[in-house]
């Protein structure tokens, strides 16, 4: 989920939302986050750099650009 930034988004992480309402700020800041199955946040940056490296261990691969 992107919230309130333009960045890059994955290729190949499953479906992306990109949110610019302002309440949403409020909630998340501005940002992309990883949304585990369970509702919780896996992951958060400001851009994708480190994403890879947290799905990594999980035996996942991400597509960047």
């Amino acid at each position: 989920m992107a919230v309130g930034t333009d960045a890059d988004l994955p290729q190949s992480a499953g479906p992306a939302v990109r949110v610019h309402r302002m309440d949403a700020y409020e909630a998340y800041g501005k940002g992309l986050f990883l949304i585990r199955p369970d509702g919780y946040i896996g992951w958060a940056g400001e851009d994708t750099a480190g994403l890879a490296g947290y799905l990594a261990p999980l035996g996942l691969e991400v597509e960047l650009g």
